[in-house]
């Protein structure tokens, strides 16, 4: 092997390779786990609270509401015969992996049927509640997510920290890309007789062939005194970015001194072991090569050394949290999100740390050593 091979010195001293390979695994894999619960914590959020807004979006009306369920019939994007009267929507919690989020249950006395099938729903199992009972279709990813089943019973009478006013009985399970579950029946309306017709003013709007975006811009130019409030994919959006940026600001700055923290302390470690052989680098002098020659060889060395273990680290980072998620997360219906840009980034950032604290101080020391002197013993 050649005097200056790269990988010679960490071949014939296997603990001391295995000692950074380990600290550079164990980073990455932090990274890549707090990367991963973020970017899980916001595609769950994404699923229960935004994607549904993609199809329809609610609208609040004040109590004398005749001149603005008017008006809002009369938009060009609004679809006349889907506009529908809803008495209740109501949000059950959902097991996030960072932090619980909510999901969508929609009271309607309209055809349950029509209002599954318009989301792109199916009943999965059992049947959709009757008109006049207490009862609930929920979508099966909650169901997996909150251990339930067809048949059980909740809400805040069976389980105190249920969010859901009252108790339903679960009839049916539906299946679908939007994750919402339907009812007639709702507690809160009971509990508020003076609503007409016990209706709270609320509505679901479907868009026209014009698209959910002309609709949405549609009714967000309403007034406060012709709405009390509007759920909207644009609103959503907003809110819910807020709430990860939030997460995301705090974790990138905590990521970036960990980055540094172990660029500086596999530097020192580094230096060590490089401080040990200043014999070997004054024999190479001495045979002919030039200190730009060490010096190249250090920075191969190094270089080589960090990129290999961080790219091994990150690979076997992402296998060991796709098998969590096989064995934890998505038989709980909360998958997690094993691939992330960010977790990339951070992890690429990994290798330069560790060239810049450990290649950079070993060359710096190796221009001002005089390696004849080394030989010599002085």
């Amino acid at each position: 092997m050649k005097p200056l091979n790269p990988v010679k010195y960490y071949r014939e001293n296997k603990k001391k390779a295995m000692l950074v390979i380990v600290i550079l695994f164990l980073t990455v894999l932090a990274i890549s786990a707090i990367n991963s619960i973020i970017r899980s914590a916001a595609d769950s959020a994404e699923t229960t609270t935004v994607q549904y807004l993609k199809t329809a979006s609610v609208v609040f009306l004040p109590p004398d509401n005749a001149d603005t369920l008017k008006k809002i019939e009369n938009f060009d994007s609004v679809d006349k015969d889907k506009l529908l009267k809803i008495n209740g929507y109501e949000q059950t919690y959902y097991y996030s992996i960072a932090a619980n989020t909510e999901a969508v249950i929609l009271f309607s006395q309209n055809s349950l049927s029509e209002l599954v099938q318009r989301f792109g729903l199916t009943v999965k199992s059992g049947r959709l509640p009757d008109s006049d009972k207490y009862e609930i279709a929920m979508h099966e990813v909650l169901l997996k997510n909150r251990g339930l089943k067809v048949g059980d019973e909740f809400g805040s009478d069976v389980n105190e920290n249920e969010w859901i006013e009252g108790r339903y009985k679960i009839v049916g399970s539906l299946t679908g890309n939007t994750v919402i579950s339907v009812g007639t029946k709702n507690h809160n309306v009971e509990m508020a007789k003076t609503f007409e017709d016990e209706w709270f003013g609320q509505l679901l709007i479907f868009p026209s062939s014009k698209g959910i975006e002309a609709m949405n811009a549609d009714i967000e130019a309403l007034t406060r005194k012709e709405v009390n409030g509007m759920i909207t994919y644009n609103t959503r959006r907003i809110q819910l970015d807020g709430e990860i940026a939030g997460f995301q600001n705090v974790l990138n700055i905590i990521m970036v001194i960990m980055v540094i923290a172990l660029g500086v302390s596999l530097g020192a470690v580094i230096m060590i072991a490089y401080n040990d052989r200043k014999g070997e680098f004054g024999i190479l002098s001495a045979i002919g090569y030039s200190k730009r020659e060490i010096r190249n060889f250090v920075c191969k060395e190094i270089g080589i050394l960090a990129l290999v273990a961080s790219v091994v680290g990150y690979a076997l980072s992402l296998a060991l949290l796709s098998l969590l998620d096989i064995a934890i997360f998505s038989s709980k219906g909360s998958p997690l999100t094993v691939f992330t840009p960010m977790g990339l980034v951070f992890a690429a950032l990994v290798p330069v740390m560790v060239f810049i604290f450990a290649a950079v101080p070993v060359i710096l020391r190796l221009r001002k050593t005089d390696l004849v002197l080394v030989i010599e013993g002085r």
